[in-house]
């Protein structure tokens, strides 16, 4: 029996929750527009519906939802007394984040798609490490209608995610295992 296991890309890149480049890092990942392309790359069908083409560009995602440390400008760097300056460099990080993250969700893989449930598990582990990764006076500070879309965009991922393993339980208990019946 020739046996292939999918893996997402989860868990590939679990071990680096957290990326922390230095200052040099800023231009290119923070100022630039480097999450919008990697966001568009990914709403390519062909790219998309490709699974290790996609899973790349998952991972590259998934690494920078978790982007922290030196990378964001500091207060001195910006010629600014108070903190507003690398809160605000954070907040239009984050806004640009969950802008692309929105758009992917919005626009799902079909469900019979082979590698939905890696993307789907992605998409949620890019959700979860934006939460945990970035301090709640940040993700409050975004637009208001950009933190309703993501909360609205998170409870509708927990109620499917619910929905559909309570169908998989479902199924899974009328089946019946000749392995072992009598």
């Amino acid at each position: 029996m020739n046996y292939t296991r999918s893996i997402s890309a989860v868990e590939i890149s679990s071990f680096r929750f957290r990326v922390s480049p230095g200052p040099a890092w800023t231009d290119l990942l923070v100022r630039s527009q480097v999450i919008e392309l990697l966001f568009s790359v990914m709403s390519i069908p062909a790219v998309r519906s490709h699974p290790s083409t996609s899973q790349a560009a998952r991972i590259c995602l998934l690494q920078l939802a978790a982007l922290k440390g030196g990378v964001f400008p500091k207060d001195t760097e910006v010629g600014s007394s108070s903190s507003e300056d690398c809160c605000q460099a954070r907040t239009d990080y984050v806004c640009r984040f969950v802008t692309g993250l929105l758009r992917l969700i919005d626009n799902p893989l079909p469900p019979s798609a082979p590698h939905f449930d890696n993307e789907m598990i992605d998409l949620c582990g890019m959700c979860e490490r934006v939460v945990l990764n970035f301090r709640i006076k940040t993700l409050l500070s975004m637009p208001t209608h950009l933190t309703s879309a993501f909360l609205e965009m998170l409870t509708k991922l927990i109620c499917s995610m619910i929905d559909n393993s309570n169908s998989a339980l479902q199924g899974l208990s009328r089946q019946r295992f000749p392995l072992f019946e009598p």
